[in-house]
């Protein structure tokens, strides 16, 4: 049986989308309402909109954890809701299984995505100041038309040194066709890039999604950045959200505190944070190959990613299970409808 996927995450006119509603073949077939990405859900509005979905739809919805129960009671007036990890599940869908940790690597790697962000362009530029872009491997997209932007990001002083060398700092490890199209379309990738880049380094330094926001008024936001290094056993360091390591060890992973000379994860000032991630960044440049018990917390990691994945896998066969429909993952699979996006000169801000 045909269904239809919508993507509420990337409908830019909630408003006007209830007017696919009263098409005379939308109660034909079931529907899957998808908002399972990072913390912009837009509950009031999809309450508004789903107050116009007929009542005989066949249709469900699926969020991404951090939805609170109360408000997933209150979606379940419309329609059956299910919680579900997609950048968990996917990465790990993508992520070969062959991976290992290389403790004689010389280098670390940070990927960013969208460079206007505290935890993007300044951290590059911290890097940069203390000589650490050295041993990393990196990448920055910083178009002339983020100039302002990115430098309001800096320090006065750092901003008057590096307003005349803005994109010195951009870099693509591989010239690899994620980092062109991103230049041609204002797509911003991150983890769409080749394994041999990921692999094969002695840590990774994630840039979340979610830095500087307060988690009072923004819940805490894993994304698939950090399960990637989960995922290609690698111990790693979080430019995220405060409480983010805390939230990561309620879902049962090793945030390797034992290896931190400046812990960061309850720091609330982003300037404060950002300067004990970077302590911590030029400490396991020197001393983390050496430290003891590095690979059982990373192999703790993997398999404890391995099972949540089972578990989202689980919940996602639910999903169709619901709609009496045959399971096909492809139709959900965010992957590709990024590319298709990114192809199309669609934005996608990661």
């Amino acid at each position: 049986m045909s269904h239809t996927v919508h993507r509420l995450e990337y409908i830019q006119d909630v408003r006007n989308y209830r007017f696919n509603f009263m098409h005379e073949d939308f109660t034909k077939s079931p529907h899957i309402f998808v908002d399972c990405l990072e913390p912009d859900f837009k509950f009031d509005a999809y309450m508004k909109l789903f107050n116009f979905l007929p009542k005989d739809t066949n249709a469900v919805m699926i969020v991404a954890p951090y939805v609170t129960d109360v408000q997933v009671s209150m979606l379940e007036q419309f329609m059956p809701v299910f919680k579900y990890d997609q950048l968990l599940h996917e990465t790990c869908m993508d992520t070969p299984t062959d991976t290992v940790w290389n403790n004689d690597a010389d280098k670390f790697v940070c990927l960013t995505g969208q460079p206007a962000k505290y935890n993007r362009y300044r951290l590059i530029v911290e890097l940069d100041k203390r000589g650490l872009l050295e041993k990393c491997i990196y990448s920055l997209v910083v178009l002339p038309e983020e100039y302002d932007t990115c430098l309001k990001l800096l320090d006065s002083e750092d901003r008057d040194h590096y307003s005349d060398k803005f994109t010195i700092l951009n870099n693509n490890p591989d010239k690899s066709s994620w980092y062109q199209s991103s230049v041609g379309s204002s797509w911003h990738g991150c983890d769409g890039c080749k394994q041999e880049i990921v692999s094969g380094n002695l840590f990774r330094l994630v840039t979340e999604s979610a830095y500087a926001e307060s988690v009072e008024f923004s819940p805490i936001c894993i994304t698939e950045k950090t399960y990637s290094a989960m995922a290609y056993r690698m111990p790693f360091l979080i430019a995220g959200q405060p409480g983010s390591l805390a939230h990561l060890k309620q879902m049962g992973f090793n945030t390797f505190d034992e290896y931190l000379i400046s812990p960061y994860d309850d720091i609330t000032d982003p300037k404060q944070r950002l300067d004990a991630i970077i302590e911590n960044t030029k400490h396991w440049t020197e001393h983390l190959a050496q430290a003891q018990g590095v690979l059982d917390a990373i192999e703790h990691n993997y398999n404890r990613l391995q099972e949540l994945m089972i578990q989202q896998q689980a919940q996602l066969e639910q999903v169709f299970k619901q709609l009496s429909i045959p399971y096909d993952f492809s139709k959900l699979a965010l992957k590709p409808m990024l590319e298709s996006m990114a192809n199309n000169d669609k934005k996608v801000d990661i």
